[in-house]
């Protein structure tokens, strides 16, 4: 098996296990909401009150403090991402210097007059590359969206403890 191969491979079965996972939950929580709805009709029908529903899905979903779990993992993953990006775009530079390349011409077996054209549009080449690496910069934005989504959760959880304390 090649090495692209394995990489596939690999890939492939870490999306189907996160595929499965993410099934498995949301059957569970399926589950679960099926038996509390059975729960409270049957309730009805015997003529029990229920009771508070508020507080009860207060409970199942943790209120307002899983906003703030939430906007915490969002904001993080993004801010990370983004430091990795950044990484990526800061080293992925991997063209040799022109000293190496001239070396390796050598090497090679080129001659001084093919080494002196090669070196003036290597020349040409590293000022145009200067600019910065070939991995764009703008995709190192991308964890800005995740940490967008954060910063919403994080918003909307002062938002509802402040009207939480009002109500109080």
């Amino acid at each position: 098996m090649s090495v692209d191969a394995a990489v596939a491979f690999g890939i492939g079965f870490v999306l189907l296990a996160v595929m499965v996972l993410v099934g498995w939950s949301l059957k569970l929580r399926h589950r679960r909401r099926e038996i509390q709805h059975q729960e409270w009709m049957a309730a009805l029908e015997k003529g029990v009150p229920l009771p508070d529903l508020r507080v009860l899905e207060a409970g199942m979903g943790g209120g307002a403090r899983t906003y703030l779990l939430h906007g915490l993992i969002w904001l993080f993953c993004g801010l990370t991402l983004t430091v990795f990006l950044v990484g990526v775009w800061l080293t992925s530079n991997t063209a040799p210097s022109l000293d190496v390349q001239i070396r390796q011409a050598r090497e090679l077996g080129y001659t001084e007059n093919q080494i002196r054209e090669m070196t003036g549009m290597l020349r040409g080449q590293i000022l145009v590359n200067q600019r910065g690496p070939g991995f764009p910069f703008g995709l190192c934005l991308v964890g800005l969206v995740p940490a967008g989504v954060g910063v919403a959760y994080l918003l909307f959880y002062r938002s509802e403890t402040r009207l939480a304390s009002k109500e109080k």
